[in-house]
């Protein structure tokens, strides 16, 4: 199981992502907007990741229920369809998904440098795990 501890701020939402040995990276998503399709981060919850590959992204994660009730496959988070877990620096380059990456500040904004190599330590780990968010 990952555990994603984030808190949300007027420019993003920025949290720490661990595994049972510990901390893994740093992520960053949207700002809390009252789970908004495209422009909030993803509510607190607990949820199942799988692998996926598409053409923008490549490999990467996806929500593809709670789990609670994995029949949620088609909504994931939510009422929210595709909600990812990506490579990517800026909080501007999601749609309500989470980039991992080591935190950076630049001028005052928040940024995620080596994203694509934190996202593949994490893809040869799991092909799918569950995933837990909690917003403090």
């Amino acid at each position: 199981m990952l555990t994603l501890k984030s808190h949300s701020t007027p420019w993003g939402t920025y949290g720490k992502l661990y595994n049972e040995f510990g901390f893994i990276c740093d992520t960053l998503e949207c700002p809390w907007l009252d789970n908004k399709v495209n422009v909030s981060c993803i509510p607190q919850g607990t949820y199942l990741l799988t692998r996926r590959h598409s053409e923008k992204f490549k490999e990467h994660f996806i929500i593809t229920g709670t789990a609670e009730d994995e029949s949620t496959v088609s909504t994931g988070a939510g009422d929210r369809n595709f909600c990812l877990i990506h490579s990517g620096n800026w909080v501007s380059q999601v749609e309500g998904c989470i980039l991992v990456g080591e935190a950076k500040n630049i001028d005052g904004r928040m940024y995620v440098g080596n994203s694509r190599k934190q996202l593949n330590k994490l893809l040869e780990k799991y092909d799918s795990v569950t995933l837990q968010i909690l917003r403090g």
